[in-house]
């Protein structure tokens, strides 16, 4: 309903390029990618957030860390997680999973399912 009343209001798209609600080049659209993606969140937390103002005001907890670290602080040293206030298990939890060994699961499980 809601991409409907868009797509008739004047200078509104036509009515395909809204037929999902969202615009296409997000692809969330019927037409995404014909692939299972698997997006990394460090890769684009990096490429969407460089310098870590989005990271530090919402995870307070690594505001003081330098941009390089802030997306993966468990990279860290010792002397920088120390200047940075951040104690990883503490004030700031370790990872859950590696994203390579999650993704390669993830992929492994979506195959099976494809498969079957």
């Amino acid at each position: 309903m809601f991409s409907i009343v868009l797509a008739t209001k004047p200078g509104s798209p036509d009515l395909n390029s809204r037929r999902t609600g969202v615009d296409d080049d997000d692809d969330a659209g019927a037409d995404a990618a014909p692939y299972f993606r698997v997006f990394n969140p460090i890769l684009q937390g990096e490429k969407f957030d460089p310098d870590g103002a989005y990271v530090g005001r919402w995870v307070p907890e690594l505001a003081d860390l330098p941009p390089r670290l802030i997306h993966q602080p468990w990279t860290a040293t010792p002397l920088e997680l120390a200047g940075a206030n951040v104690t990883l298990g503490k004030t700031y939890p370790p990872p859950i999973i590696d994203h390579k060994v999650g993704r390669e699961r993830a992929l492994a499980a979506y195959a099976k399912v494809r498969n079957a």
